[in-house]
């Protein structure tokens, strides 16, 4: 899937950075990678869904991080516990900036 984001914030305290281009990870701290990936993997094996705005979810579940806007909202609102800046360029929900769905 097309699009960039990149998210920089806190962690349990200490700052990092991640960035995401077309389906990957292109830069980001080994520990947050990890941290997201075990994050995502943990959820995947309960009841959890991922819902952006009113229950809507752009990806089947289990494809969450290969998505600009599921894998931009999932980092942002699941993994990070504050934002000092981010950038996104991808797709919208209908309607909805992706910055106004968090």
């Amino acid at each position: 899937m097309k699009g960039y984001f990149k998210i920089k914030g806190l962690v349990s305290g200490s700052e990092y950075e991640v960035e995401w281009r077309d389906g990957q990870f292109i830069s980001g701290d080994e520990f947050l990678l990890r941290l997201i990936y075990l994050d995502h993997s943990t959820k995947l094996k309960t009841n959890w869904n991922l819902s952006i705005a009113n229950g809507y979810s752009p990806v089947s579940r289990g494809k969450e991080l290969e998505h600009s806007l599921s894998a931009y909202y999932f980092i942002r609102n699941e993994i990070f516990d504050s934002i000092i800046e981010d950038e996104y360029n991808g797709p919208d929900i209908y309607g909805a900036p992706a910055d106004t769905i968090t």
